[in-house]
């Protein structure tokens, strides 16, 4: 088990449990907001301007996945554990539901 982090400076950065950096997973132009890890915690999910974009935090070769997400701004995002679904909301006043 790891401890994520996101800031507006566009990185996303994985932590041992005594606070020690293990990885740089994302270096974006614009600022994430939020993350949330996969179910099985082998992906992150993260939101930077209007995308979502869902990066392998261990399975080397596999690529991000990207799509825009919403018309403005995506400032929260979730994984359920239960049924696997992406919920986010935004700037732009709405929550979608992301299967």
């Amino acid at each position: 088990m790891a401890i994520a982090t996101s800031s507006e400076d566009g990185n996303v950065k994985i932590w041992s449990r005594q606070g020690v950096l293990r990885s740089n997973l994302v270096q974006s132009d614009s600022p994430v907001y939020s993350i949330a890890w996969s179910y099985d915690e082998t992906f992150m999910i993260y939101a930077s301007g209007k995308n979502l974009s869902i990066k392998p935090v261990l399975k080397g070769g596999l690529k991000t996945l990207s799509w825009k997400a919403h018309d403005e701004t995506v400032l929260c995002v979730d994984w359920n554990y239960s049924n696997k679904l992406i919920i986010s909301g935004g700037e732009d006043r709405k929550y979608k539901v992301n299967i």
